[in-house]
């Protein structure tokens, strides 16, 4: 249960500024595209957490803790390099957005982090439900904020103040799992 809710919480945190939530077209394609999306997100958190479960037996606890540290802080500075970006992105062509879109679902918001979760803890299939669900709430409530006015410049904040946060913290458990603390 912990790597399920640790996997949802920092999933849920570092989906919060990704491109698919930009993507989300309007009519009849939104069902076909949440479908698709799901399916996919699935499929990486299931890859992402066999990856990190086949990783975790030549381990050591100190270096799963130390990977789990590492997945940390560098989702947290891409989460921060995001909200310094800001929340308004061009409208790339059809070929762009189908290749950004894939490499977002395959491998951003949090999805190394799946892995670190699963390798630090003995249930890894909790870890990919968790950052499967953290990632797809992400995705799907994300773009009907974006709608109000005063939401970007809150999502911003909360990328900043998360990634900073994530940063720190990954630091902390980096020198804990070195033991340098």
């Amino acid at each position: 249960m912990d790597a399920f809710l640790l996997s949802l919480l920092l999933c849920l945190l570092m989906s919060l500024g990704s491109r698919l939530s930009t993507y989300v077209p309007s009519g009849r394609r939104r069902a076909l595209f949440y479908g698709v999306l799901l399916i996919g997100l699935a499929t990486a958190a299931a890859l992402w957490a066999v990856a990190g479960a086949s990783l975790a037996p030549a381990m050591t606890p100190e270096a799963r803790s130390l990977f789990l540290a590492l997945a940390l802080a560098v989702e947290s500075v891409i989460l921060c390099a995001g909200g310094m970006r800001g929340a308004r992105l061009r409208r790339p062509n059809r070929g762009t957005r189908l290749i950004d879109g894939l490499a977002d679902i395959a491998g951003g918001g949090g999805a190394f982090l799946i892995a670190a979760i699963a390798a630090a803890f003995t249930d890894p299939w909790m870890a990919g439900l968790g950052g499967w669900i953290g990632r797809a709430l992400a995705l799907a409530v994300v773009p009907q904020l974006i709608t109000i006015r005063s939401w970007p410049p809150i999502l911003r904040t909360l990328q900043l103040v998360g990634g900073s946060l994530g940063v720190i913290l990954g630091f902390f458990m980096a020198m804990s799992a070195l033991r340098f603390v």
